[in-house]
Parts: C-alpha cells; sequence; structure tokens
C-alpha cells in the first residue's frame, strides 16, 4: 500500500521537479540572474508548503474520532481556502522575481521566456527534434505548464489525501477510535513510512550528489547519449552504439537526470 501508492505518487512529483525545475535552472540563472530564479523557484514550493502548512493547521481543529464528523466536506473546504492561498502567494513572488532580475531592461515576456518555462521547453525541444526525424507528431507546450506547475502540486495533494484517509480510518463501535489503514498495527505503519521515505531520501541524496552512486556502487551513471536524426528503416532491428563513441554528459547527469 505504501510503495504502491505514496511510492508512485512522491516518486512521480519528484520526476517532473527534475525534468522542470533541477534541468535547466543554470539557464535560467545565466538569462535572468539567480536571485531572480532562485525566488521564482522558491515561491513556487514556498506556496505549495503554505498551503500544505494552512491545511494541516485546518486539520487539527477537526475531530475525525467523532462518528457523525463530515470529514470529506472538511477535506473539500480546506482545498477551497489553500489553493486560492497558494496561488496568491505564488504571485506575488513571481512578482517579487521579475523585480530581482538581473538586468533591469528586460522585459517581462524576455523574463518569461528565460524563466518560466526553463527546463522543460528544452527537454521538449529534444524530444521534437528527435521525433521530427523518425515522422512522430510534436510535443505541444501544453506539456511544459502540466509538467512544471500543475502535476507536482496534484500528485503531492493525492499523497497528501491519502494519508490523512489513512490517518483517520476508524473503527466505530460505541466510539470512533483512530487506527489507520485497514486497521494495522502502529509499528506496521511505522514501516511502511520508513520504508517509502528511504527511498525519497535515496533520491534526494543522489540527486545533490550524483558522484555518490559511483562511490557506492562501483558504477558510473548511465550515460545520456544525443538523439540520432539518422531514421530506421522499418523492420530493422537498432543496435546499440559503439561504447567508445559515446559521448557523456555529465552536466545532465550532475542535475539530476540518470
Amino acid at each position: 500500500h505504501y510503495v504502491n501508492q505514496y511510492g508512485l505518487l512522491l516518486v512521480g512529483a519528484v520526476k517532473c521537479v527534475a525534468a522542470s525545475w533541477v534541468f535547466g535552472f543554470e539557464d535560467a540563472a545565466r538569462g535572468a540572474g539567480r536571485r531572480s530564479a532562485g525566488i521564482f523557484a522558491g515561491g513556487y514550493f514556498g506556496s505549495i508548503a503554505a498551503g500544505v502548512v494552512l491545511a494541516g493547521l485546518l486539520f487539527t481543529r477537526s475531530r475525525p474520532d467523532l462518528p457523525d464528523n463530515n470529514l470529506d466536506g472538511q477535506k473539500n473546504l480546506y482545498f477551497a481556502v489553500c489553493i486560492p492561498v497558494g496561488l496568491v502567494l505564488f504571485s506575488l513572488t513571481s512578482i517579487w522575481a521579475f523585480a530581482a532580475r538581473e538586468r533591469t531592461g528586460m522585459s517581462l515576456r524576455e523574463w518569461c521566456d528565460v524563466v518560466l518555462l526553463t527546463g522543460t521547453s528544452r527537454l521538449r525541444d529534444m524530444i521534437n527534434t528527435d521525433g521530427a526525424s523518425r515522422g512522430n507528431w510534436r510535443v505541444h507546450w501544453v506539456w511544459d505548464v502540466l509538467i512544471k506547475f500543475i502535476i507536482p502540486p496534484l500528485l503531492t495533494a493525492l499523497a497528501i489525501v491519502a494519508a490523512v484517509a489513512d490517518a483517520t480510518n476508524a473503527e466505530c463501535k460505541s466510539k470512533c477510535v483512530v487506527k489507520g489503514y485497514s486497521l494495522y498495527p502502529v509499528w506496521l505503519h511505522v514501516c511502511g513510512i520508513l520504508l517509502v521515505s528511504s527511498v525519497m531520501a535515496c533520491i534526494g541524496v543522489l540527486a545533490v550528489f550524483p558522484e555518490w552512486w559511483e562511490k557506492v556502487t562501483g558504477m558510473e551513471p548511465e550515460e545520456i547519449v544525443t538523439p540520432s536524426s539518422r531514421s530506421v528503416p522499418s523492420g530493422e532491428q537498432i543496435q546499440s552504439p559503439d561504447p567508445t563513441g559515446v559521448r557523456k554528459n555529465r552536466a545532465c547527469v550532475s542535475q539530476g537526470f540518470v
């Protein structure tokens, strides 16, 4: 339950963050200044964290142990309050990030071009370049918006809702007693939480220190091969490239892509 639910949701959110915020951050920093790019990224994650904290504070005022408590209605109220608060905070920090740009003569459109979708647009260009050589359809810029701004908070919200549902699962007889997911004992819940937390911790550590993978396993991170423009005839198997001709892209590996 913990791996299939929390693990998949959180790993998906981390992958979206890696593809949209980690990958390409240096490009945004060079274009608008490291302070401006940092404020924009920090404002996004800070607004999500503020919404989560606000939801937690509202939840602590509820009474899930009472049989007649309308917890589902309270969850909807939490989202109705927290989502607008997060959007307002992100809007304010985005204005602050634009004001903190390195070149004061940079227009809003220029700033958006180098900061707003940096990372996902670069990755999308790579996908479209390779897809065009094979006659595939192109990925639209809406994909950038979904990956960078929409999907991470949605996956995080789903994980939080699942955690709240597990934490408030109660056995009601004469009085409701909260016992957690499927009424399993507390020690089993602790083991599940530690398992998922350890996976997320490993992902975070390897994203920041990719060289540790080589130190621990003795294996180098998987190399990234630039897509070739050569089209492959129908029915022909794609041969693995010569290992001696593979070009290592340490920059991408150091930014979290393995």
